[in-house]
């Protein structure tokens, strides 16, 4: 089974950089909507198709340039229904 990471990040350079490494889909947010990465997680895995309820997912996040920024963490997600199923969200606001 093939494995891709969604890599998620405000920066146009960092998902440009993104797009040239195998097995990552870069996409962009507004730095304002990272506040629930964990509910952003669940649903860009839900909107591209890569995961259903019930899977588990691997959320890595917390890196930063700036090392006062800095706070890796690792967590196990579930994928959790959702009452808007089928509908694409626009929560995350991706840039097209």
């Amino acid at each position: 089974m093939f494995r891709v990471a969604l890599a998620v990040s405000p920066n146009v350079d960092a998902c440009r950089r993104m797009n040239m490494l195998w097995g990552v889909i870069p996409v962009r947010v507004k730095i304002c909507l990272s506040d629930d990465q964990v509910g952003l997680a669940r649903q860009l895995v839900k909107d591209y198709d890569l995961a259903k309820d019930g899977a588990s997912i691997l959320l890595v996040q917390g890196f930063h340039k700036d090392n006062t920024l800095n706070h890796p963490s690792v967590m196990a997600l579930k994928i959790k229904p959702s009452i808007c199923d089928g509908i694409k969200s626009l929560k995350w606001c991706a840039s097209v």
